[in-house]
């Protein structure tokens, strides 16, 4: 099956440990990845939102993981295939919506330069799942 699948199953595991990994590092990781600011206040307070809201995404995103490796590896679901769709398309326009904001980054910034790689990620796992659904097929 076309690697493109490989590459945004890889891409959505490495999110859903970001995820993880930013959640438990504490609030300075979760304001680096662009975390609201209400879920970064929530974790320096100990309150179970940001806990509960990072284990959803990286959830998610591990659920996502696991569906695009199932279309590697040739298992054809539909349902799966609908829920990429969808998801490739809404990875893609938020890919996109850093060349909006390319003229406001300000590189000596941190967290600017990590919204550009995080939104660069976003595009090129929407551009690989719209590659597996819609490309020449093997």
């Amino acid at each position: 099956m076309p690697t493109a699948y490989l590459i945004a199953s890889t891409l959505l595991a490495a999110g859903a440990l970001l995820h993880l990994w930013a959640v438990v590092t504490g609030p300075k990781a979760l304001t680096l990845i662009g975390a609201n600011k209400r879920i970064v206040l929530a974790r320096e307070n100990g309150s179970a939102l940001a806990w509960t809201v990072s284990l959803t995404f990286a959830a998610f995103m591990a659920g996502l993981a696991w569906m695009s490796f199932d279309q590697w590896r040739g298992v054809d679901d539909g349902v799966a295939r609908v829920l990429l769709s969808v998801f490739a398309i809404i990875f893609i326009l938020r890919g996109l919506y850093v060349f909006l904001m390319l003229p406001k980054v300000n590189w000596k910034i941190p967290r600017d330069r990590v919204f550009v790689v995080i939104s660069t990620g976003a595009l090129i796992i929407g551009a690989a799942l719209a590659a597996g659904l819609w490309g020449p097929q093997p």
